[in-house]
């Protein structure tokens, strides 16, 4: 199974994902077909449009619909998706360096040489303090960045529960309970996902359906316990969403 990555044309990476829920973010309407991706083994990030055939894409683009074509990689995007292969190992490290001669005569050490000491010890002290100042802030970005990857993750699982409450809702012309069995369908899905605990049903009025779905995910403190909803509207077949997770990070769209 293919591994993916994409990138958003502000260069923020979100991955990895698998081909499902890559074409899920697709028909959902989240990437495009000039959204650059990266398949875990090729040699650089391409579009997803070069990949239209390859997953099936192309029955969800409108035969009107002008296909872009490709564009070359920059230098910098080919650095970088290298420097990603190699850290998946698809690059071999270069060899280590070669051990000193064992029997070589002990010589005192010269000026220089103690210089070049004093100068190294000094200039520990200078850089340390550097570094703890990088750290405070390319650890927090990490995180906030992993944080988002994770909330990515909860939108695709959760689109396949509003598909399904949209086809409840043209069926039956009302919003579904927690007794019906897409309910149970829905709850089962998202509880086997890993990431949603817990999914309530509430219609606010009678053309409103509301999801609240409890996020499950202990090892992020952000996350873990906090909820996401999401509200459809019958009348204009549209959705809203909103969360008591911090804004930023949060998809534009469901920022109150």
């Amino acid at each position: 199974m293919s591994i993916w990555h994409y990138a958003t044309a502000e260069g923020q990476q979100f991955g990895p994902l698998s081909t499902e829920e890559l074409t899920d973010l697709f028909h959902a309407g989240r990437i495009g077909l000039r959204t650059r991706v990266w398949r875990q083994g090729d040699p650089e990030w391409r579009l997803l449009v070069d990949f239209l055939d390859e997953l099936g894409l192309r029955s969800g683009v409108p035969a009107d619909s002008p296909v872009p074509p490709a564009l070359p990689p920059t230098p910098q995007q080919t650095q970088a998706s290298k420097a990603s292969a190699s850290a998946t190992g698809v690059f071999t490290p270069p060899p280590a360096s070669a051990p000193a001669p064992a029997g070589s005569p002990k010589k005192g050490l010269s000026g220089w040489a103690i210089f070049g000491i004093v100068a190294a010890i000094v200039g520990v002290f200078i850089v340390l303090p550097v570094a703890a100042i990088v750290a405070a802030i390319a650890i927090p970005a990490y995180q906030d960045s992993t944080t988002q990857a994770k909330i990515s993750e909860i939108m695709i699982e959760a689109q396949k529960a509003k598909v399904m409450v949209a086809e409840f809702v043209a069926g039956s012309g009302r919003c579904p309970t927690e007794g019906d069995d897409v309910y149970r369908v829905m709850d089962q899905e998202l509880r086997l996902s890993g990431r949603i605990s817990s999914l309530e049903l509430d219609s606010p009025d009678d053309y409103r359906c509301r999801l609240d779905m409890t996020i499950d995910m202990p090892g992020q403190r952000d996350l873990h316990g906090h909820k996401i909803w999401f509200e459809f509207d019958s009348d204009t077949y549209s959705w809203i969403c909103g969360s008591d997770i911090p804004s930023k990070h949060m998809p534009a769209a469901c920022r109150e």
